[in-house]
């Protein structure tokens, strides 16, 4: 079938854009976009997914204020609409590409909604690309670009609106496509599957399992520049070699239309702080060295502020995991109360924590994105201890 993207002098492969490239059932095109604002204390997260060689298209999106988080997931048969980016009250939009999206959670009975524009604060920083397998068994083959921005517009929750304003929001996204080895229901034997999001494909070795890791992205808004930084160790505390998440290293870059070029931070040598009796890191501190040997000494702050992206999608949720094959059209959320315990054992793997950063005697506001799983002796974290 043709699609709108036919018109545009944008192919690659024979087929139309309704295929892609390989006949892997794991190829997907990934969306992530949130935010925090300082003004109303405000956390929005959102993803948005499409599954060619599974015929699924799905997305999901939450607000979190003062500890309570609505969470809003969808899915849908990607045929015959495979060219409109919207499942249920869910959709996303790009104005101006590389500079300006929409992202939309509409009316629903779960009680928040969204309509906000994300504005580009630096050029979009794209990752050199990579193949992560084990035993033959491919985690990740990806390209993923970053992109911090401002946000605005006007956000909903329990019936009372708030507007976001782009001097009061850190916003962030990325865009990832390729193959991902963990989409639909994991394969048994790693850290991310759970029994309540159902059974894995039978007749097929157990994925390995890493021993541990923990993983960090984190996104810093200074006066006129933006850092972007992925860390991964591993059980031992030193840097994986390539991430399990996305590889490490990061990028300084300067506002549109700023001169300078960016600039790659190469090494990192980082302490995590976690919250007591948990997996989530709570503040980092370290140094970053630039691609010409400068350090840039760096440490964060707790703003009180953190949003579950395993509601999202990121290592699933309930019987839920991202390209899950869930029928023609599928709702589903809740309202988690993220200061219980009992409820962050089973949504808290993951998290977008807000941040106060310091770099190099700057004060800056963020986020940082981390998960840690299995054994990390260096942070008092055993296997033995994983909530699944």
């Amino acid at each position: 079938m043709l699609t709108k993207y036919d018109e545009m002098l944008c192919h690659q492969i024979n087929p139309g854009f309704d295929e892609v490239g390989t006949t892997e059932r794991n190829w997907s095109d990934h969306i992530w976009a949130g935010f925090f604002d300082t003004a109303n204390k405000i956390h929005v997260g959102y993803k948005f997914g499409k599954y060619p060689n599974r015929n699924v298209m799905d997305a999901a999106g939450g607000v979190a204020i003062s500890g309570k988080q609505i969470t809003v997931r969808a899915s849908r048969a990607l045929h015959p609409g495979i060219d409109v980016e919207k499942v249920g009250p869910l959709a996303y939009d790009v104005p101006e590409p590389l500079q300006r999206i929409h992202i939309f959670l509409g009316q629903n009975d779960y009680g928040a909604s969204f309509d906000i524009e994300f504005e580009a604060s630096s050029p979009p920083m794209a990752e050199p690309g990579g193949h992560t397998s084990v035993s033959g068994f491919t985690i990740n083959k990806e390209v993923r670009y970053y992109q911090a921005c401002r946000a605005s517009g006007k956000v909903s929750f329990e019936g009372k609106t708030y507007h976001i304003k782009k001097e009061t929001s850190y916003a962030f996204r990325d865009h990832t496509w390729g193959v991902r080895g963990y989409t639909g229901v994991p394969p048994a034997g790693t850290w991310l599957w759970r029994p309540s999001q159902g059974s894995p494909e039978d007749g097929l070795m157990p994925a390995p399992k890493i021993a541990g890791f923990l993983g960090a992205l984190f996104v810093v808004h200074a006066k006129d520049y933006c850092l972007y930084y992925t860390h991964a160790e591993g059980p031992d505390a030193k840097l994986l070699g390539t991430s399990v998440i996305a590889g490490a290293g990061g990028y300084i870059a300067f506002p549109p239309g700023d001169p300078r070029p960016r600039i790659s931070l190469i090494h990192s040598e980082l302490d995590f702080d976690i919250f007591p009796g948990s997996r989530r890191v709570k503040s980092l501190r370290g140094i970053l060295t630039r691609e010409d040997g400068e350090k840039i000494k760096i440490s964060s702050k707790f703003l009180g502020s953190a949003f579950s992206l395993d509601a999202v999608g990121y290592h699933g949720f309930k019987h839920w995991w991202p390209g899950k094959w869930m029928g023609p059209m599928w709702l589903d959320g809740e309202k988690l109360d993220l200061t219980d315990e009992t409820v962050l054992r089973e949504a808290g793997m993951c998290m977008d924590t807000a941040m106060e950063f310091n770099v190099d005697g700057e004060v800056c506001h963020g986020s940082i994105q981390a998960a840690a799983a299995g054994e990390l002796p260096k942070y008092g974290l055993r296997a033995s201890d994983m909530p699944w």
